[in-house]
């Protein structure tokens, strides 16, 4: 899953997923209508964000649910911590972190929920 908050990233993804051979099922994009520094007013409003992808990210399907859910965010600090409050419902999560000294499509796996 793609989230583009504060930037576009899909298409970021998508490369990264062919470079890396990392076999999904499919590529979900949850992205805000203009993504931008000024695309989340306030906590409340990050909150509420939070809230909508965390009702689509359980609205996957049994076997995506099952399987591990890799998930790329660009996004305000804020909004990311909303949703790891609610990520016990999402079962196994991979997050990925951009590495912003590389290329289009530059990310490497981060944290694993939940801890081993």
């Amino acid at each position: 899953m793609a989230v583009s908050v504060t930037w576009p990233i899909d298409d970021d993804v998508r490369v990264y997923l062919r470079a890396s051979g990392l076999r999904v099922g499919r590529v979900l994009h949850a992205s805000v209508p203009e993504p931008g520094g000024e695309a989340v007013d306030n906590g409340a409003h990050a909150l509420r964000l939070a809230q909508l992808l965390g009702r689509e990210i359980r609205g996957r399907t049994v076997p995506e649910r099952r399987s591990v859910l890799h998930l790329f965010i660009s996004a305000p600090n804020i909004f990311t911590f909303f949703l790891g409050q609610l990520s016990r419902n999402f079962g196994r999560v991979q997050l990925y972190e951009h590495d912003f000294g590389g290329d289009v499509g530059a990310y490497r796996p981060g944290l694993r929920l939940p801890a081993a």
